[in-house]
């Protein structure tokens, strides 16, 4: 997690939201002020360092029309294979 150094706000964190036995989805959440700043970068890295010293492997999956995403996961070394359909339930 980072957090302003003015007010020790949220600025940025990085999650797993599932985690098996081979693969872990990460995540990562930057408030809208600290956008373009490389944090959701240098956390996305830290977090899949972590989970490669654990011998697993790192998955990011995001909206096909969040750019922003598809940014940071390409930074960091991840490649597209599979577009995936969501399904919202009304």
């Amino acid at each position: 997690m980072a957090r302003s150094k003015e007010d020790g706000s949220f600025a940025a964190v990085a999650f797993s939201s599932a985690v098996g036995p081979e693969e872990v989805d990460i995540g990562v959440e930057t408030a809208e002020t600290y956008r373009h700043h490389g944090l959701a970068s240098y956390l996305a890295y830290k977090i899949c360092e972590e989970i490669i010293r654990q011998d697993r492997r790192p998955v990011w999956a995001h909206a096909e029309t969040n750019t922003g995403s598809q940014k940071t996961a390409l930074s960091v070394g991840f490649k597209p294979i599979v577009i995936n359909t969501v399904i919202h339930k009304k």
